[in-house]
């Protein structure tokens, strides 16, 4: 991820972007088939990992 503002400052509508930046740096470390919603969850700042599956998937 690149330097932005502290996670629990940021815009609602900038959540769905960092959970995809994070997605994708977790499948370049990890591979694929080894990352965990988790650990994208984790990396992205997201508490819950539904949360962040929803707000991904969600128009």
């Amino acid at each position: 991820m690149t330097e932005k503002e502290p996670k629990w400052t940021r815009r609602k509508d900038a959540l769905p972007q960092e959970i995809i930046e994070a997605a994708i740096d977790e499948f370049v470390a990890k591979g694929y088939a080894q990352t965990k919603l988790t650990d994208v969850a984790k990396r992205a700042g997201v508490v819950r990992k539904r949360e962040a599956f929803v707000r991904v998937t969600r128009p």
